[in-house]
């Protein structure tokens, strides 16, 4: 991946072997361009990540996304797969000539699909990796090995898994595996909620681990694939909440086939900042509101149901841009 070359992801610099800290068994180690954060710390410490608050207006989160669109569209042009896209693999490099605002980058291509039989000496080093790299029980490793469709074989991060990348009978992990998980992403960063604790109910037996202190995040992609999807409850309504929550909609739909590209999604977050409030706008706010505003654990077609979401069709209409779709990428 050190072929990789943009501004919105991560520069590998080289490789280096040996111990992390005393004590370690020597290992090669990747050598990254330095940043001074992570998306994970912007959102859930900004007293060290954003001392001065410039984070805590919607509009700069805003164009974290559009920055982290950015960098997908770039490595999808260039044939690769992120599949682990979530908070703590979005590297934050403060920019000088900006004022010190944050540059995202794309960090952390370790998940990229193999639809093969992996040997148990690589699926067991990946899996190791996977496990040092994100502190959770996800693992990446060929199918063949597990012929059951309907086997739960995770590639990335049990809180951003698409169905497809939790069981292969969805479909098999791809770029468009990015974009659900993208979808969700923009939800954490304008609501600044772990997902987990949107979706799981730490009353319900069944969301909660064996010990009763946690919430179990294995649970979460059950309800994903079911059709649940966060609400927009929590959403900051100045940052124009209701057009972002759409196009996360149309990011996180079911069905592969019927999500954007990462350029859509790009050209659509484009037309979301230049969509000015109107008349127009402030029915289409409360026409949400009563669509999605039932009460908590309330069934709803919008969020319960993952076929029900917005298309990126859908939103072009919202936008009043439909006729233009073919001048798009």
């Amino acid at each position: 991946l050190s072929f990789l070359s943009h501004p919105n992801v991560v520069q590998i610099l080289g490789m280096s072997f040996g111990k992390t800290k005393p004590g370690d068994d020597t290992h090669w180690m990747m050598l990254l361009e330095f940043a001074d954060a992570t998306l994970s710390a912007l959102l859930y410490d900004p007293a060290k990540a954003d001392p001065d608050g410039m984070y805590a207006q919607p509009k700069e989160m805003c164009e974290l996304v559009e920055q982290i669109v950015a960098g997908l569209v770039y490595i999808h042009g260039e044939g690769v797969q992120h599949l682990d896209i979530k908070p703590d693999n979005i590297l934050l490099a403060s920019d000088p000539a900006a004022g010190g605002k944050y540059v995202a980058k794309l960090a952390d291509f370790g998940m990229q699909y193999q639809d093969d039989e992996p040997t148990a000496e690589t699926q067991s080093s990946s899996e190791c990796a996977q496990l040092q790299r994100t502190a959770s029980p996800s693992a990446s490793g060929g199918d063949a090995a597990v012929p059951d469709d309907d086997a739960i074989v995770p590639y990335g991060t049990w809180e951003y898994l698409s169905p497809e990348c939790w069981k292969r009978k969805y479909g098999k992990p791809s770029t468009a595996s990015d974009i659900f998980s993208l979808g969700l992403l923009m939800w954490e960063m304008l609501a600044r909620s772990r997902i987990s604790a949107h979706l799981l109910d730490e009353s319900n037996p069944g969301h909660v681990e064996e010990d009763g202190k946690e919430l179990n995040v294995e649970v979460v992609p059950v309800l994903l694939a079911k059709g649940e999807r966060p609400r927009f409850t929590g959403l900051q309504e100045q940052c124009g909440w209701h057009v972002y929550y759409r196009l996360m909609q149309a990011c996180w739909v079911a069905e592969m086939g019927k999500r954007p590209t990462a350029a859509r999604v790009a050209e659509a977050l484009e037309l979301a900042k230049s969509y000015v409030r109107s008349e127009q706008t402030e029915q289409e706010i409360a026409a949400l509101k009563a669509e999605v505003g039932t009460p908590a654990g309330a069934p709803s077609a919008d969020t319960r149901n993952g076929e029900a979401a917005v298309t990126y069709d859908d939103f072009l209409a919202m936008v009043g841009v439909q006729d233009k779709k073919a001048e798009l990428t």
